[in-house]
């Protein structure tokens, strides 16, 4: 009869790690979420400088309305940001009239925020790695 005996070192600590790895991936992930919503929350509610002599007056509201939300907490994550304003579309959307063009559209502040966003998710995953590492 042959037998062999095989002691495996550290595999409590691997099963340990890879037990708490969906919730580390989690938090990684809905922090990276975050961090980009409320990035690009503050660039689309900043006002640019009134034109001198523009007959409009501000009120403010246009950034109060923009509002995120995080689904997913478990599987999935995915971030949501709007308004429900009615006059959102004519300051930074498609319906911006000619006077207001010193306003950014949105889809060119989704453009100028793409690589702040993607450094939010290198480094979540950088955080997962080293996390798990520990």
């Amino acid at each position: 009869m042959f037998e062999v005996a095989i002691e495996v070192e550290g595999a409590e600590d691997l099963e340990r790690k890879l037990a708490q790895a969906p919730r580390i991936v989690r938090d990684e992930l809905t922090r990276a979420t975050t961090k980009s919503l409320v990035a690009l929350q503050y660039d689309i509610t900043d006002y640019p400088e009134q034109p001198p002599g523009t007959p409009y007056k501000r009120t403010g509201l246009y950034g109060k309305t923009w509002l995120y939300k995080i689904r997913g907490m478990t599987g999935d994550i995915w971030g949501q940001i709007g308004t429900n304003l009615e006059y959102a579309p004519y300051v930074r959307g498609p319906w911006q009239p000619e006077w207001m063009e010193h306003w950014k559209h949105l889809k060119e502040i989704i453009e100028d925020d793409t690589n702040k966003i993607r450094g939010f998710f290198e480094k979540g995953l950088r955080n997962i790695a080293d996390r798990l590492r520990r």
